[in-house]
């Protein structure tokens, strides 16, 4: 084979591995683009590790979170949603001075960040990590009844049924 006939074939190898390695780059990053607020399937449960959780009923609740919850994160909060679907946020800044909060005291914190959905998540996994996110202490009671719970507005009764039934402690008169 003539060293031309080589060459030629060395640099259409060449191409062909850079056209496979930009369509996989370009496929990925398509993949991670940011899901728009508005489908989020409302309402949906944020699970801030460390700190607890939150009901957000709204699209004005997207975006808001306590101080507490917000100071004292180990990590970006998850999203599930009304159809269990699970994001994560990424990003999650206070639109406000964080001055203010060393004066101000605890209050709601306007917030912005971006929400990408977890690929290959099933249902199954988000009522998990809802139950352990929300219970971690009281597995055997909402473990017992994750297989029956079919929407998210099921298990958010389930979950304020058990709050009901707890003994409620009153503060020293």
């Amino acid at each position: 084979m003539p060293p031309r006939a080589i060459a030629y074939a060395a640099v259409g190898v060449v191409v062909l591995v850079a056209i496979l390695l930009a369509a996989v780059w370009l496929t990925a990053r398509r993949a991670r683009r940011p899901i728009p607020l508005e489908e989020i399937a409302l309402p949906c449960v944020r699970l801030t590790e460390g700190t607890g959780w939150d009901v957000l009923r709204t699209r004005e609740d997207l975006n808001k979170i306590s101080s507490g919850r917000y100071l004292n994160r180990k990590s970006d909060p998850i999203l599930i949603d009304a159809k269990f679907r699970v994001f994560e946020t990424t990003q999650v800044q206070m639109k406000q001075s964080g001055l203010g909060l060393m004066f101000s005291g605890p209050r709601q914190l306007d917030i912005t960040f971006q929400a990408y959905e977890r690929p290959n998540c099933t249902t199954s996994h988000a009522k998990e990590l809802l139950v352990v996110g929300m219970y971690a202490d009281e597995i055997e009671e909402v473990a017992a009844l994750r297989a029956r719970i079919e929407t998210l507005h099921e298990l958010l009764e389930v979950v304020q049924a058990i709050d009901e039934s707890k003994p409620k402690i009153r503060p020293p008169e």
